[in-house]
């Protein structure tokens, strides 16, 4: 019985999101398109000084806001919110970086989301394959069914937590029959399907796939471009909502126009840390919020034509770098570097100890032999010191509670 009620509390919340997105989009038209158009920085800024009581007084000038982060809402958390809204709807980080954190985000904030996120995909009137963290089982072990229709909504989920070959043959099956389609996953599930459909020659295509919510390779990219027939459009944000950039046809990456103001402050070199202010949030505004993401920037104007910053790499939290003991290199990177031209692994993880030693968590396709191992130690011998890091052998990498693979993980 209670199988039947927590399938019953699945579609129930389906069917409310689809009547919210509706709602918003409504509402977007009517109402926010232009207020969306037209929000600047300055009237975030006097909205905050006179309503919130951290940024009480502090006037139009940006340059009298301070730097702030995580750590300073967590400290201050009462004093960031406008406590006379009734209507709250709360939000929260999966606390990857081991700070879990929870905020309020108004309708407004939500509704400008989904008509930028709108903008850029064009995902309106496309059937939706969602891959990513929803819970959409709840028992444990292998399913040959891992997916789930939203019957009268164009909409299928797909259980990141129950993915097998037996399982991901059943989905391409079902999807060979739907039309007119897209793919919305993490970069790690769109290439689990993309490396499964090349591995057993599946033909399998979509309109186009969107990703977001983890960091992308251009390897990933090239697998799931191959495997489906079509690009691959990314969406960079945080559950802070407090900046979006997204990846245009030439592989560089844009501020999202009106969606928060955005600065780039200097940490090194060509690296900018990623700093943000919100515009459309009045529940829990934050002005210069630093995301502690790290960016590259290319000083060249990107030929898709935007006039904007041009940025050539997002390399992830500071948080992600490693002492290799010659230049500081991103975990991430390495990440990449490791593994792009690895045969048979399904999946890695770069786990990382308080001695800055590396254990590199593999999980195996079937054939992997020594030839492949032995690839593997070598192209991390490139990267690192051998006695930096270990290689250990899992039958399965978990991924966090939002479904999301960690590539970096720190003990």
């Amino acid at each position: 019985m209670e199988g039947y009620r927590i399938i019953a509390r699945f579609y129930k919340k389906k069917y409310q999101d689809f009547f919210i997105r509706k709602l918003f989009y409504f509402y977007s038209k009517l109402f926010y398109s232009k207020s969306i158009q037209n929000d600047s920085i300055k009237d975030t800024l006097s909205y905050c000084s006179n309503k919130i009581k951290y940024y009480k007084n502090k006037g139009c000038d940006i340059t009298n806001y301070g730097f702030i982060d995580k750590e300073t809402v967590k400290k201050n958390y009462s004093d960031f919110v406008n406590s006379s809204y009734k209507i709250k709807h709360k939000g929260s980080t999966a606390g990857t970086s081991g700070t879990p954190f929870t905020f309020f985000r108004d309708l407004k904030c939500m509704a400008a989301e989904q008509y930028l996120q709108n903008s850029y995909f064009g995902w309106r009137n496309k059937y939706r394959v969602i891959f990513r963290g929803e819970r959409i089982f709840f028992t444990e072990g292998k399913l040959k069914r891992i997916y789930r229709r939203i019957p009268f909504i164009n909409e299928m989920y797909i259980s990141a937590y129950h993915i097998s070959d037996e399982g991901l043959e059943d989905v391409v099956e079902k999807l060979a029959e739907i039309k007119n389609k897209c793919l919305w996953a993490y970069p790690s599930t769109a290439y689990l399907l993309a490396q499964y459909c090349i591995k057993h020659n599946k033909q399998l295509t979509f309109d186009f796939v969107t990703t977001s919510s983890e960091m992308i390779f251009d390897w990933q990219i090239e697998a799931i471009e191959m495997a489906f027939g079509c690009k691959v459009m990314d969406w960079y944000g945080q559950a802070e909502r407090v900046a979006a950039l997204y990846r245009c046809d030439y592989g560089n990456y844009h501020v999202v126009k009106n969606y928060s103001h955005v600065e780039f402050i200097n940490y090194k070199d060509n690296l900018y840390e990623l700093v943000g202010s919100h515009y459309h949030n009045r529940i829990m505004p934050m002005i210069r919020y630093n995301t502690h993401d790290l960016v590259e920037i290319e000083k060249e104007r990107c030929p898709c034509g935007h006039e904007g910053v041009n940025i050539k790499v997002i390399h992830g939290r500071i948080g992600d770098f490693l002492d290799t003991g010659s230049e500081k290199k991103t975990a991430t990177g390495l990440y990449c570097a490791f593994f792009k031209d690895a045969k048979r692994i399904k999946g890695a993880q770069i786990c990382v100890g308080e001695d800055n030693k590396i254990i590199i968590k593999i999980e195996k396709e079937t054939g992997f032999d020594e030839s492949d191992e032995e690839l593997l130690r070598n192209t991390i011998k490139t990267h690192l010191p051998v006695e930096m890091f270990s290689i250990e052998f899992v039958e399965h990498i978990e991924r966090n509670v939002s479904g999301k693979l960690n590539y970096v993980v720190r003990r």
